[in-house]
């Protein structure tokens, strides 16, 4: 039972550590010269996937 228990807290304090927040606000980031956050680097990258949609019906 002890190894299932850590196991588990291991596994949350990891997923824990790999959340971003946003540093900057949302103005900053647009415009004709916009502020760019340095890249973070970390064990597994976020990856932001649009949601599939088919072309609209005419």
């Amino acid at each position: 039972m002890r190894h299932h228990t850590f196991a588990l807290l291991i596994g949350l304090l990891a997923l824990a550590a790999c959340g971003e927040i946003a540093t900057l606000p949302i103005s900053a980031g647009t415009g004709l010269q916009p502020v760019l956050p340095a890249p973070q680097l970390t064990l597994i990258p976020t990856v932001n996937i649009a949601p599939a949609k088919g072309w609209p019906s005419e």
